[in-house]
Parts: C-alpha cells; sequence; structure tokens
C-alpha cells in the first residue's frame, strides 16, 4: 500500500507540471453504495473481527433458533459516502477527441458502513406458536472510515456546457477509523408483540482496509451556464472492492453507487 502512495503522488506531481492544470471547481455530495456480497455472514467470522472475542456474544444462542434468511440484500453492504473534492482541468486541444474536456478530481471522503447479521429467537420461524414473551437476538456491524478518493474523466459539453456527460476511471483509499457490532437483545410479549425489555452491547471491532476500482459516468447540469457558478452532479459508480479485514483474507465485491453533488466552478 505504501508503493501505492509513492506512485500515485509521483504521477500526480509528473502530470501537473507537464499539463499546468488549473482549478476548475469544487464538489461535495454524498453517494449511496451497495455491495454485492460481504465476507462476515456467519457468527465464527463476526467473532474473529470483534477485539475481544472471549465475551463475544454477550446473550447465549445455544437454545436460540436462527431465522431463515429473508430478503434479497440479506449478505448484502450498504455504503453512505459524502466527499469533498478538488477538481482540475487538464488543458488540451479541443479540436481533437471530438472535443472532450479532461478533468481530474481528488479529495477526502467518509465512509459509513451497515451490515445486517440474521437474527435468532425462540420461536420457530414456521409456526405461529411460542412462548409466552419471544426473545430475539441479533446484531448489526457498523463501520466508519475515511479515504482519499480521486478519479479521472473525459466530459462532453452541450448547449453551451449547461449540460455535459462524463466517464472515466476513479478509485479510493480507505482506512477505517471506528466500527463495532451492535449486539441487541430483545423480548416482547407474544400476544400483543409490544417490547417488554431490552438490552444493547457493542462489541468493538478491528480495523480494515478498502481499494476500491470505480468507472464513474453521468451529467453535470449548470443551468445558468458559464455566468452563474452553480451546478449540480448525478451518476453511477459501478465498480470492485478490495477488502482486508485483520484477521480475515481479503476478498474482492462488486459495488454499485448512485452519486449526487453540488458543484461551485471558479470559471
Amino acid at each position: 500500500m505504501r508503493l501505492f502512495l509513492l506512485l500515485f503522488f509521483y504521477l500526480v506531481s509528473n502530470i501537473a507540471n507537464a499539463q499546468k492544470i488549473r482549478l476548475k471547481s469544487l464538489q461535495f455530495g454524498p453517494s449511496i453504495t451497495m455491495q454485492i456480497t460481504r465476507q462476515d455472514t456467519t457468527m465464527a467470522e463476526v467473532r474473529m473481527l470483534v477485539k475481544d472475542p472471549q465475551n463475544f456474544p454477550k446473550n447465549n444462542i445455544d437454545t436460540l433458533e436462527k431465522e431463515f434468511n429473508r430478503g434479497l440484500f440479506q449478505g448484502t453492504s450498504g455504503h453512505v459516502q459524502v466527499a469533498l473534492l478538488t477538481t482540475w482541468e487538464i488543458p488540451g486541444d479541443k479540436k481533437t477527441l471530438w472535443g472532450l474536456q479532461k478533468e481530474w478530481s481528488i479529495g477526502i471522503e467518509y465512509d459509513y458502513t451497515s451490515n445486517n447479521q440474521p437474527r435468532w429467537t425462540n420461536v420457530p420461524s414456521f409456526t405461529g406458536t411460542g412462548p409466552d414473551t419471544i426473545r430475539d437476538v441479533y446484531f448489526r456491524r457498523n463501520n466508519h472510515a475515511i479515504g482519499l478518493y480521486t478519479e479521472f474523466v473525459f466530459k462532453k459539453g452541450f448547449s453551451r456546457d449547461r449540460i455535459s456527460i462524463y466517464a472515466g476511471l476513479g478509485g479510493t483509499l480507505s482506512y477505517s477509523v471506528g466500527g463495532y457490532v451492535l449486539e441487541t437483545n430483545s423480548r416482547r410479549d407474544n400476544s400483543s408483540y409490544k417490547e417488554v425489555d431490552i438490552e444493547r452491547f457493542r462489541h468493538y471491532t478491528e480495523q480494515r482496509r478498502d481499494i476500491s476500482v470505480l468507472f464513474p459516468m453521468g451529467v453535470v447540469f449548470r443551468p445558468g451556464g458559464l455566468r452563474r457558478p452553480l451546478g449540480i452532479l448525478l451518476g453511477l459508480r459501478p465498480g470492485f472492492m478490495i477488502v482486508k479485514e485483520r484477521n480475515l483474507s481479503a476478498y474482492v465485491p462488486g459495488l454499485i453507487g448512485y452519486t449526487a453533488r453540488l458543484i461551485y466552478h471558479f470559471h
């Protein structure tokens, strides 16, 4: 990873010196991403992620029944990202490459990841009978990460650049700054389904590293043209991610993301 960073900054410095790029805009906004698969789908794997595996889980689930995995997204992860980027224009001959504009963006991105684990209960999912009190034990893993995001795109403007389409290559290099598994023990009355008792425990997790390779594409709206600085970007970010947990082997899931950013143009 250190070699990757050194190579990245070396390429950035050489491009900046050769092309004499100039700051074009600032971009700020969120992305919502679905990670197609994830590795920590069993209790044994989750136990390997927490810092104190001897005290995980707090509740005895041996006497409970694991609920059937429901839903299409049971084994997926949800990501919410917020990025602040500087965008640099790389000068070029507009008479070539169909008048495409070249832009390079770089900045910081915060990533919040949430994983739902299956639920354990003392009421079988295939019957409507059970004890007077229903007991549910379930887990949710949360992770917070900060990283470097960069992308290089080609843009084509229409109607005096009021509308532009773009496509290119991007990526992130992020490192977790905090994470935990939230264990919840809930008891409900079998007749009214009202909660009569609830306990929550936090199990802090080891750090993780993520490297994403993305293929951003979308459209930029600048209704006021060159006279007004504000614009809006709407796009997709398909790609894949290399995830390395401390106590688990690396794996490579697919990604699909949706991005909306506010753009402030300097010229």
